[in-house]
């Protein structure tokens, strides 16, 4: 994987994701490494740690401390994705984020679906991996997770999810040719 790659697909996340990431996201981090072709499971998940802390030191430069940030990584035979986005605690109206993305081909468990959906939205126009994918997002963004599960966030509309205790989450789908990638932030109160 070169860095051409890598700065091609975070370009184009500011392209699409301009608006959203205006005014509600300050910075983004993208970063790809190749595992060594021997690396155990546990070497790997001792890269993605410090592949994760790097991205974050690089919010806090970016952005000043403290930012309230979000990781989320996916791998495959080739290597690991992180991908952090971040937003100043400081700033004028504080928003929490979330971010998660996944492999299109991603390989699910059949009952997944069925697990973390609710009625509403299995009738929908997403498939069970957009769903977890949207839904983790928003799990993410919610400073008032604790004790919650996937299943209690309902997925209202295109852009917005309602928790169990009717807090309101908006997020953003794309689908990229290799990837599925959702933002999510707290709604800001005007």
């Amino acid at each position: 994987m070169t860095d051409k790659r890598v700065e091609k697909l975070r370009l184009e996340l500011e392209d699409k994701w301009k608006g959203f990431l205006k005014t509600n996201l300050a910075a983004l981090e993208l970063r790809f490494e190749k595992f060594p072709p021997s690396a155990s499971n546990t070497q790997k998940r001792t890269f993605e740690k410090k592949l994760s802390t790097d991205c974050k030191e690089v919010l806090k430069k970016k952005l000043g401390s403290p930012v309230f940030y979000s990781i989320s990584h996916t791998q495959n035979h080739e290597g690991v994705w992180i991908l952090a986005a971040g937003h100043c605690i400081n700033s004028r109206q504080p928003v929490s984020v979330g971010v998660d993305w996944e492999y299109k081909d991603r390989k699910t468990h059949p009952e997944l679906g069925r697990r973390i959906s609710q009625s509403s939205e299995k009738s929908s126009h997403l498939n069970a991996l957009e769903i977890w994918t949207i839904k983790e997002a928003c799990y993410k963004a919610n400073p008032k997770n604790k004790g919650t599960v996937l299943k209690q966030y309902r997925i209202t509309n295109s852009d917005q999810v309602i928790t169990q205790n009717q807090e309101i989450l908006r997020f953003q789908l794309l689908r990229l040719e290799s990837f599925v990638l959702v933002f999510a932030t707290t709604l800001q109160q005007a």
